[in-house]
């Protein structure tokens, strides 16, 4: 299924470096009073979705402490992460084909959470095998290793904000680059633009197939991009969990689940998100940019007139 192209909005609102981090301050507050009053093990990974957004945005969320940002586009993250620090984990988020593998050269992807189907698991594994060789080959009927249990390292001029106790963060394994970390994306809606796996056995076998066969790759768990306002999605990815968790023999909570955006954050992690995808609501609303067109947009970009009533959420 081809990815469909952005298309061109209106002008948006300027969203300054000072807005970002107010903004990501706020998003992160709101993840850690949710998994404060949840009890959970885990703190949810914050995703900070940098589509169409300039460097200099992306480096004032670096530099109140972000780690994890996402990309749609293999053309803009490889123009994005050469000019960002290297401690960054990138995620790629939007549907890879499987002629763009080689997105793997990035040393510091660490996670792509779209694989869809066992070709694209197959030239991923060998993508690996090629830009990464020194990723040495694992045996997989071995247990993966554990994730660590590490906060993002903090950036040396704001220091992260202090995590509540028996709250530690989830997907903090960036470290070990030796494997690439993948979810499968699962098709929780009838909407035929989306990709994704079907639910049930197709999405077992290639899980399975990720496992046994793949040695450069690492199953982290499994995603989904939910039709606008259907929290359906969110039960539906868990019950899909549990039938594949079932099916390899694995405790489900060793699977993570990608689900949740900007508008439906919380009600994911209280379904059981483990991780976050929040674009807009950090960054502003998205427009056309040179991005979008195969060039990066300036640094600096020239102001925009505001219009502080724009409410419409761009997808992630």
């Amino acid at each position: 299924m081809s990815t469909p192209q952005p298309a061109l909005t209106t002008e948006t609102p300027e969203v300054t470096p000072e807005d970002v981090r107010a903004n990501l301050i706020s998003v992160r507050n709101r993840v850690e009073a949710l998994a404060q009053e949840l009890q959970l093990a885990k703190m949810p990974t914050l995703v900070a979705v940098s589509k169409f957004k300039p460097v200099s945005l992306i480096r004032a969320a670096y530099d109140a402490g972000q780690r994890h940002f996402g990309e749609n586009y293999v053309q803009e993250l490889e123009e994005k992460a050469p000019l960002l620090p290297r401690d960054i984990h990138w995620h790629l988020i939007g549907h890879l084909q499987s002629n763009k593998v080689s997105v793997v050269h990035i040393p510091n992807l660490a996670f792509i959470e779209s694989v869809d189907s066992i070709k694209l698991a197959n030239k991923l594994d060998s993508a690996m095998s090629k830009h990464r060789p020194s990723a040495p080959a694992r045996c997989l009927s071995q247990p993966p290793p554990p994730l660590k249990q590490a906060l993002e390292p903090s950036s040396p001029l704001t220091p992260m904000p202090v995590v509540r106790k028996g709250v530690t963060p989830a997907s903090e394994d960036a470290t070990a680059m030796d494997r690439l970390k993948v979810m499968v994306q699962v098709l929780t809606s009838d909407e035929e633009r989306k990709n994704g796996v079907e639910m049930g056995a197709a999405c077992i076998e290639l899980c399975r197939y990720i496992r046994t066969s793949c040695p450069n790759l690492e199953l982290l768990g499994l995603m989904t991009i939910g039709a606008p306002g259907d929290m359906g999605a969110f039960t539906s990815l868990v019950a899909c969990r549990l039938e594949v968790a079932q099916a390899l023999g694995l405790a489900p909570e060793s699977l993570e689940l990608s689900m949740g955006m900007s508008h439906d954050f919380p009600e994911a992690i209280r379904a059981g998100s483990t991780n976050v995808r929040v674009g807009t609501t950090i960054f502003g609303a998205r427009h056309m940019t040179h991005a979008a067109a195969g060039m990066l947009p300036p640094a600096h970009p020239a102001p925009v007139p505001v219009h502080p009533t724009a409410s419409a959420e761009a997808p992630m």
